[in-house]
């Protein structure tokens, strides 16, 4: 995260308040020199924005190893007296936890340390992810292959010529990278896998190609129909984890309706991707998440005649997302540029500086932090805006899903129990 974004940041959105507040207050793990990664500017830009003179630390593990980074993290959570009281990742995975590498026994271990943490008296607050319901056959995050619009593509090719690094969600998948590039009129594309989000490149003219062992190319002229879709039964429905750890609070992503900034009409599910949710074949409701039980078995009943198919997720597990926040249209400085970014990785922040701004209220009265959220959360649902309106039936690139779940009046699998009503959270908490 660089120093000079963050105070291009505060000067530019937080000009009435004091610059020495747009300063983060420690650095623990390592935080490469250089310009801001834009997940790591989204979530430092808008916890302290929004709860400007609470210190902010920022934690970073780059060993490019998911679950050991994890475990390197909450390790060093445990380990350290002074540790924050309020955590937000921006980070998850939307499928089989072996496709990024992680073993049983490695998720496992983390989970023992939120466990830990929360008993601690820390609140985690994770994304709960931005491929939707992230509804697939065959057992993984994406559909193989790319969409029909994406002609002559070639795995282990990189095209060559006269090319733009297409942002945001492009570099989510092969299906997003050329989305973005037959939509802005390019005439190729590349898409570069790396660890967790990859590198998209929109070609505005190519002149060959060469070899390049993780990357996948093509053009958008288009293509052939893709194949019929896949019986009901081969489906399954993924969570993000860690978000769907008992021991967190997932924070799902809304938008407004009519992208009316005034909120007069209210607001629905994002659309734009979709708002991650679903429920954990890992944790059950019973017997560490038994204070949303009776809230999930309400929506499954009331959704009853258009929920995914039997078998494609487990009704008794542990169901995200917990609460939402605005997902969409975030403005985001990095590497000296404003750029306008959404996902969940824009709500949890969002959230967790809401609930940094609680703990200094109740601190200044002699109260403890909040810690461990949902059983008060759930205990507390006038202190939300009930979201009834959309479905995370949308994938990471914000094409249809068939599979997902409806938005419905009480809590749900894509927006949780609602959207934050500051001001009745904030006197809930100092009547706790």
């Amino acid at each position: 995260m660089s120093d000079k974004d963050l105070t291009k940041f505060w000067s530019k959105y937080m000009p009435d308040r004091p610059a020495s507040e747009g300063v983060l207050s420690k650095v623990v793990g390592t935080n490469p020199s250089g310009p801001s990664g834009v997940e790591a500017a989204l979530d430092v830009e808008y916890i302290m924005g929004i709860a400007p003179g609470v210190d902010t630390e920022f934690w970073g593990f780059q060993g490019q190893d998911f679950c050991l980074d994890l475990k390197k993290f909450g390790d060093m959570i445990l380990s350290t007296d002074d540790s924050p009281v309020v955590f937000s990742i921006s980070y998850g995975w939307q499928g089989p936890l072996k496709q990024i590498g992680c073993e049983p026994t490695n998720s496992m271990d983390f989970d023992t340390d939120l466990a830990a943490i929360a008993a601690k008296g820390i609140s985690i607050l994770i994304s709960s992810g931005d491929s939707g319901s992230a509804a697939t056959s065959g057992g993984g995050p994406e559909p193989p292959g790319p969409p029909p619009a994406c002609d002559n593509v070639q795995q282990d090719t990189a095209l060559t010529g006269s090319s733009i690094k297409l942002g945001g969600l492009a570099g989510s998948s092969v299906d997003a990278c050329c989305a973005k590039a037959l939509k802005r009129g390019y005439a190729g594309w590349t898409y570069t896998k790396t660890k967790f989000m990859g590198e998209c490149l929109g070609f505005e003219s190519v002149d060959g190609t060469k070899s390049s062992k993780k990357s996948t190319s093509g053009t958008t002229k288009p293509g052939p129909p893709g194949p019929p879709p896949p019986p009901p039964s081969g489906i399954t429905l993924y969570p993000s984890w860690p978000a769907s750890s008992p021991w967190v609070t997932a924070v799902g992503a809304t938008r407004f309706i009519n992208q009316d900034p005034t909120g007069a009409a209210g607001e629905m599910a994002t659309d734009q991707f979709g708002s991650g949710g679903g429920f954990s074949t890992m944790w059950g409701q019973s017997p560490n998440a038994t204070w949303q039980t009776a809230a999930v078995q309400a929506y499954l009943k009331a959704d009853a005649v258009d929920l995914p198919p039997a078998g494609s997720f487990p009704p008794n597990g542990r169901g995200t997302p917990d609460v939402s926040a605005l997902g969409e249209g975030f403005q985001v400085i990095a590497d000296g540029q404003t750029q306008s970014v959404g996902g969940t990785s824009a709500s949890s922040p969002t959230f967790a500086g809401m609930i940094s701004v609680i703990n200094g209220a109740r601190m200044a009265a002699g109260k403890p932090a909040l810690g461990f959220l949902n059983p008060w959360l759930y205990k507390n649902t006038a202190m939300f805006k009930d979201v009834t309106v959309g479905s995370n039936k949308v994938s990471r690139a914000g094409s249809k899903l068939k599979y997902g779940w409806a938005c419905l009046p009480g809590w749900d699998a894509a927006t949780g129990i609602g959207t934050p009503l500051f001001g009745k959270m904030l006197e809930s908490a100092m009547q706790n």
